[in-house]
């Protein structure tokens, strides 16, 4: 069990990730053997005529989430958008979102994934809710 900072290291470790059958948490991760990443990372070339830049969290992604998300939560909620606002159902790119107020009103997001390189050489992303 590891931090999100390994999946900086994936590419150079991912044969023993695999091996010790590794979880690691993350607040974004984005892997193109995943069908959606894959996608959009086609669409993105399609648009801009260039990949997305390798860092870590992937910009083009994060922008594409939080827009997506946000416009939808409006359009489908309007000025109810805060308390409905965990009620959205999405499937990030990268980004998920789960929001929890504080008591000052302001709202945090919270989610967390937990990414798991399976002995039998798959990833899998899964949601952690508390």
């Amino acid at each position: 069990f590891g931090y999100p900072e390994w999946q900086i290291h994936a590419k150079d470790t991912r044969e023993l990730m695999y091996e010790v059958d590794t979880y690691f948490y993350a607040t974004f991760y984005s892997h193109y053997a995943l069908p959606r990443v894959a996608e959009f990372q086609e669409d993105f070339i399609r648009w801009y005529n260039r990949g997305i830049q390798n860092i870590y969290p992937r910009y083009g992604m994060l922008g594409y989430d939080t827009g997506y998300f946000f416009l939808l939560a409006a359009t489908l909620y309007g000025e109810n958008l805060s308390e409905k606002i965990n009620d959205l159902e999405y499937s990030p790119i990268q980004t998920g979102f789960l929001f929890e107020r504080l008591k000052n009103g302001a709202m945090i997001n919270k989610k967390i994934n937990f990414i798991h390189y399976t002995p039998d050489y798959r990833i899998e992303k899964l949601d952690f809710e508390e």
